[in-house]
């Protein structure tokens, strides 16, 4: 049964930065939908495909930021730091690192994997259906596969489903970066021609979700991979696909879009049941309590549940601060002076 969301945890990004990194990984493949008894309705088919939703949420629950935001420019340490927040500053993700590990990935693609390999057999009562199913089998892997070849590099590309620790080739080898890209590319145009044009969900693929992973790719392409002005048409046309769609749009409030259950201005998101997870990486940007006066404990200082790892770069406080009627600064982060304590405190809002 499909749960209710209450907490969205993060949105699809934009550009971040990602310099390819070769390190020694193995790829231990275990799937996590290996039933003998699967695959035999349509029922197995979207049962799969929360399935493999669940395992990316899981996935990119940590990794996500690390992987993308922390090494953007616009974090740097907050009131403390250490080696797994400052490396990600740097673009130093070497293999010694929390999450310089794709199991989980090649694990979802596993999944997604074995999708595409069964549900093409099953007999669907709607054909719709069966494409939306194919269609999030493919935009989730070619999520991953964005990630992995941006993340490093080389990489294996693995489009057969693994069911048995006694296949032969359990164990696969590094292809180009080029071919990572290229499936990525591939598995895109074939889900967006795949999915219905009815489809609106937000917590799972729509359309324009497809299209908005389609214009940060080939954005990616043009601008790293030296895939020139086709690439950037490519992105244009994406772009103006979600843009032109009337069920989405901005917001008036932008504190709204952290407050509201897959609002319009939502096109894809992971989402939890309140209370799922305490803690997490939100916590990273808030306030430990032992430091603040009591009376100004949630009134206004946001606190968390351990130091404060990260905060943003004072370049970019400066880029959100220079308009005074810009939403985003007082919703992105708050600065408050304890009089009792003598210290400055600022803390993030909109995770908090």
């Amino acid at each position: 049964m499909k749960i209710k969301p209450y907490y969205l945890s993060c949105l699809v990004a934009g550009l971040l930065g990602a310099q390819a990194c070769h390190d020694k990984l193995d790829v231990s493949q275990k799937s996590a939908i290996t039933a003998t008894s699967m695959w035999e309705s349509e029922g197995d088919a979207l049962a799969a495909v929360y399935g493999a939703y669940n395992k990316m949420r899981s996935t990119f629950s940590a990794a996500y930021v690390f992987w993308g935001e922390y090494r953007s420019g616009f974090w740097g340490p907050g009131i403390a730091t250490n080696t797994t927040y400052s490396d990600p500053f740097t673009n130093e993700l070497n293999a010694t690192h929390t999450h310089a590990n794709w199991q989980n990935l090649y694990t979802t693609i596993n999944d997604c994997n074995l999708i595409l390999k069964y549900t093409p057999d099953i007999s669907f009562i709607n054909e719709a259906d069966k494409n939306n199913v194919l269609a999030n089998a493919l935009f989730v892997r070619a999520f991953c596969y964005y990630w992995i070849g941006r993340v490093w590099g080389d990489a294996p590309v693995l489009l057969d489903g693994f069911e048995s620790g006694q296949q032969d080739d359990l164990y696969p080898s590094r292809e180009p970066a080029d071919r990572v890209f290229e499936q990525v590319g591939i598995d895109l145009a074939e889900a967006d021609a795949l999915m219905p044009d009815d489809v609106i969900d937000r917590d799972l693929a729509s359309r324009a979700a497809i299209n908005l992973l389609q214009a940060d790719y080939y954005l990616w392409m043009a601008k790293v991979r030296d895939a020139g002005e086709t690439a950037l048409n490519a992105a244009k046309q994406a772009v103006d696909n979600v843009v032109g769609n009337p069920d989405y749009g901005l917001m008036a409030d932008f504190n709204n879009v952290f407050r509201s259950e897959l609002n319009q201005e939502i096109i894809f998101a992971w989402s939890f049941v309140q209370d799922e997870h305490t803690g997490g990486y939100p916590a990273d940007l808030l306030v430990p309590l032992q430091y603040i006066s009591t009376q100004y404990v949630e009134n206004p200082i946001k606190v968390g549940t351990h130091q404060q790892w990260i905060f943003l770069t004072n370049a970019f406080k400066e880029f959100l601060s220079q308009n005074a009627d810009d939403q985003r600064t007082n919703v992105s982060f708050e600065t408050f002076f304890d009089e009792p304590k003598n210290t400055t405190f600022q803390w993030i809002n909109k995770f908090s």
